[in-house]
């Protein structure tokens, strides 16, 4: 898409720039000078064909993205793809319990805890 968005605008800058050309001009007839060169055109014909191939290739694979998902739709009974499930992506990473709430350590006394603590200092 990026590709479509850059040579449609130097299109319409080679446009722009050749109109605002035009508008400058006093007289009914052309100066040849300001009109575009055999190269300009042919390059943006070239661009211009670049942006339809890549257009068309946009479509072709929306269209297969269509018919993969209308294939997951038939093959798993009416479930939606995973694209389209709205599943939490980050569930698996909630700890086992609250952030205001401590962790209780099983086992062991908050009285022998402090004792460790205190023999570490």
């Amino acid at each position: 898409m990026s590709q479509i968005a850059t040579s449609s605008r130097a299109i319409t800058h080679f446009a722009e720039a050749y109109i605002a050309a035009a508008r400058e001009q006093q007289g009914s007839q052309p100066i040849p000078s300001r009109l575009p060169a055999d190269n300009e055109l042919n390059a943006m014909i070239s661009t211009g064909l670049h942006v339809v191939q890549k257009i068309e290739e946009a479509r072709d694979i929306l269209q297969q993205n269509q018919i993969s998902m209308e294939r997951a739709r038939e093959n798993g009974g009416g479930r939606k793809p995973m694209e389209e499930e709205d599943v939490p992506m980050y569930d698996g990473m909630k700890p086992p319990y609250n952030i205001t709430e401590v962790k209780k350590r099983r086992g062991v006394s908050p009285h022998g805890l402090r004792q460790c603590v205190k023999g570490r200092s």
